[in-house]
């Protein structure tokens, strides 16, 4: 009798879960995802092992835009139980896709091909996640396997153009363009793109045709006026440049790439507070753009303002210490205020950067340059065109130096510096600036107060991670003498 219970019970409750996920259903084809999402959080309450439920609320999540939750439900609902399996790598691509993660995307998107091998569409798909990866010719290829099935789709030509414009084919690139804006002749973004690639050909009049036919279809498309103006600025009219810029920061009040290139033609222009004022606004909305800072720093030296422009070197040495010209610029404006030992240990300091950098060798550098690329980083909306019509910066980041003792035991790749030549000889030590990470034996004196033990143990102290022993050293390095620049470095 029990069990019989039970099993009405359950009966009961698998029905119920039925009964609101056909209803979800209901909602999602009429659009109505979020009185589905609240349904299906019912059934996953229920059911907390039924991956159907949560490949609907993904389905949901995802067309409201919540690309994380989506992407969350989607690799929860993907199981050998799921139906929907396949539906789910497919979906969860595209989710991957909008959040920038172009790796997960193609994996996903390559099992769905292996289960369909002859459905062109996706062979588009895959085209435009490899473009995102920049595998320029393999997203030709898959654009050749799609056309290859007669599919005559604006989005192939499109795709394979930004390829063969990648790959400096301006001609194919314009040819693609061509197809494309005859098959649909409202894509504004056809129209600027072609223009780009007629820019790149030096064929400035040519692209400026393209972007005034954006404009007069739709006076707000501010990419149109954007590429205007660089194509204007290359035949020095600055009058037009201005203009377009101005567009842009009308429609868009955020673009700091607006505001950063008319801060450029500013100064050229020799109109500094106007510059400076451009400037301001970069750094309201990107505050650690070391470019930004710098011009201002320079524009603020020419008003007169040495205090400011001190400031903004400050800042660009503390988010970039490698900046080499701002160690300069600061000594001279140091000088200039008659500051002559802040201005010394300057020079010092840019100069020892110099040696390490002007010994380096490929081996040496970091591929990753995420970090410092970020500094250099500006933001835009055009909202019509995707962000990766904007160039990115590729700036490549040093490998990090120590400073050590000269071991004859240790394979070390070692730099020369004059600076620690001078201490070597002053102290009867053997320093040396490395890439290498010395090891040590771990022992260390704390009885002597002469400067070359101080030096040594900072050093083995670093090396060894007893950081707060090494800087206790290396504060009575610089107490004692606040112009040597080796001690800064090393803290």
């Amino acid at each position: 009798m029990v069990s019989l219970q039970l099993l009405c019970f359950s009966l009961k409750g698998q029905y119920r879960v039925e009964a609101y996920l056909e209803s979800a259903k209901k909602d999602i084809d009429q659009s109505n995802f979020a009185d589905a999402i609240k349904k299906l959080n019912i059934c996953i309450n229920a059911e907390p092992y039924n991956v159907i439920p949560y490949f609907f609320r993904a389905a949901c999540k995802y067309s409201l835009f919540d690309n994380i939750g989506a992407e969350q439900d989607f690799t929860t609902s993907l199981t050998s139980y799921n139906p929907y399996y396949y539906d789910a790598c497919h979906y969860r691509s595209q989710v991957r896709y909008r959040l920038s993660n172009y790796t997960g995307a193609l994996e996903d998107l390559n099992k769905v091909i292996e289960f369909q091998p002859k459905e062109p569409k996706l062979y588009i798909e895959r085209a435009f996640i490899k473009l995102a990866l920049n595998d320029f010719p393999a997203t030709i290829a898959d654009c050749n396997k799609a056309l290859q099935w007669n599919i005559l789709t604006e989005d192939v030509f499109l795709c394979r153009a930004a390829a063969e414009d990648a790959l400096a084919n301006y001609d194919n690139a314009l040819c693609d363009y061509d197809i494309a804006i005859k098959m649909n002749p409202s894509n504004l973004d056809a129209y600027v793109r072609r223009g780009i690639t007629k820019f790149k050909q030096g064929n400035c009049l040519d692209a400026i045709q393209d972007y005034n036919i954006c404009i007069q279809k739709d006076s707000s498309y501010t990419f149109a006026y954007y590429n205007r103006a660089e194509a204007a600025l290359k035949l020095n009219d600055n009058k037009s440049v201005l203009r377009d810029y101005n567009m842009v920061l009308q429609y868009e009040p955020d673009n700091s790439y607006a505001y950063f290139n008319r801060g450029v033609l500013y100064s050229n222009m020799q109109q500094y507070k106007k510059a400076i004022e451009d400037f301001n606004k970069v750094l309201l909305i990107n505050p650690d753009n070391v470019q930004a800072l710098f011009n201002r720093a320079k524009l603020k030296k020419t008003n007169k303002d040495l205090k400011g422009a001190i400031k903004d070197y400050d800042k660009i040495i503390k988010l970039y210490p490698y900046f080499l010209e701002a160690y300069y610029n600061r000594a001279e404006i140091k000088f200039l205020l008659h500051d002559v030992a802040g201005s010394k240990k300057d020079m010092e300091t840019g100069q020892m950067m110099s040696d390490v950098f002007h010994a380096k060798s490929n081996s040496q550098l970091s591929r990753d340059s995420t970090l410092i690329a970020g500094l250099f980083r500006l933001s835009a909306d055009f909202e019509q065109t995707p962000k990766t019509a904007i160039d990115t910066l590729n700036i490549q980041f040093q490998s990090f130096f120590y400073i050590s003792e000269n071991n004859e035991l240790e394979e070390v790749h070692s730099i020369n510096s004059h600076l620690l030549n001078k201490i070597n000889k002053l102290e009867n030590k053997s320093f040396v600036f490395t890439n290498n990470e010395l090891k040590t034996d771990g022992t260390f004196s704390n009885n002597s107060k002469s400067k070359a033990i101080d030096w040594t143990e900072a050093i083995r102290k670093t090396n060894s991670y007893f950081i707060n022993d090494a800087k206790e050293y290396i504060k009575t390095l610089i107490s004692d003498d606040t112009l040597n620049p080796l001690a800064f470095f090393q803290r």
